[in-house]
């Protein structure tokens, strides 16, 4: 098992603390902890350098995960673990990835603007937009309960459930592709490397090799969402 820790400054130092912490205590299965960052000497780095179970990679995000899920051994069972302040990580993901697949694909970043009746929506410049179910500021370790801490009734909203039903509701409709993060220890969520090569796969097989896809990335309460529309040309691409 290894956990890719995506920054090696403060929330990424966070989560490795949190993450080394859950293995030593018997709440975590051992595994490795990879921490990627373009900054050679992070915080990461001085913090956890001696660190048995910490590794580091010197690099961009995007590019390291395009590679990381293309090139064998592909660590399916891996889980990625995103900063709460990164961009649309996913979205230019899959972007990378169609395109290491099929290297004269055509993708189109467009806006979603379907009426989902939020607290909180924000759309960025490259036209991803922030949103979040809750009216109020949740604690960054929150695990998402069906009883609110917030407003101590139960939640009757799942982000994901709201986003598919706008996405394939709209009269130009879209495919749904979203991943939810899941807890693995108390502070950190996860996107598991075998969903997201899953999601990556329902647009290379898509029927006609074109589409629109609705790709967002979510808890239960806030996420982000972008639309991409996407066709792939130059045959049958480089990889399966």
């Amino acid at each position: 098992m290894e956990y890719v820790v995506v920054g090696g400054g403060e929330w990424g130092c966070h989560h490795t603390s949190l993450l080394l912490r859950a293995m030593s205590n018997g709440k975590l299965e051992p595994g490795t902890v990879c921490v990627v960052d373009r900054d050679p000497v992070c915080r990461a780095t001085l913090q956890y350098g001696d660190e048995p179970l910490f590794r580091f990679t010197n690099s961009e995000w995007v590019p390291f995960l395009v590679a990381y899920m293309s090139e064998p051994p592909i660590p399916i069972a891996g889980q990625i673990v995103p900063s709460p302040h990164a961009p649309h990580l996913f979205l230019d993901w899959l972007e990378g990835y169609v395109r290491l697949q099929h290297p004269e694909a055509r993708l189109t970043r467009m806006p979603f603007r379907a009426e989902l009746s939020l607290p909180y929506q924000y759309e960025d410049a490259d036209r991803n937009l922030y949103l979040s179910a809750a009216a109020w500021e949740c604690p960054v370790s929150c695990r998402e309960p069906r009883i609110c801490p917030a407003i101590r009734a139960r939640r009757t909203w799942e982000l994901e459930d709201i986003i598919r039903s706008r996405a394939q509701s709209e009269s130009s409709p879209s495919q749904p592709l979203v991943w939810r993060t899941q807890y693995v220890c108390p502070g950190v969520a996860t996107v598991p490397v075998a969903s997201l090569l899953e999601g990556a796969s329902q647009v290379l097989q898509q029927p006609g090799r074109a589409g629109r896809a609705a790709v967002a990335t979510v808890s239960a309460c806030h996420g982000v969402v972008g639309l991409v529309e996407y066709e792939l040309t130059g045959g049958a691409g480089r990889c399966a």
